[in-house]
């Protein structure tokens, strides 16, 4: 994957949440994925985080 398009699609994700408020540590996700984000808005995340391999992003909660 290119570096180009990581941003491409990292700039798509900030403009379709960009209202998003931040859901509270109770309510990220489950399976230790909360360890990871408590406290985080999702804008300060990286890139490498939204590609992960391994899945985390499916153990949030809708909210997260």
């Amino acid at each position: 994957m290119s570096e180009d398009f990581a941003r491409q699609v990292a700039q798509q994700i900030e403009a379709a949440f960009a209202d998003t408020p931040y859901p509270g540590d109770a309510n990220i996700g489950w399976d230790g994925i909360e360890d990871a984000l408590r406290g985080k808005h999702w804008r300060e995340l990286s890139v490498d985080v939204l590609f992960q391999e391994r899945g985390e992003l499916s153990f949030l909660t809708a909210a997260g």
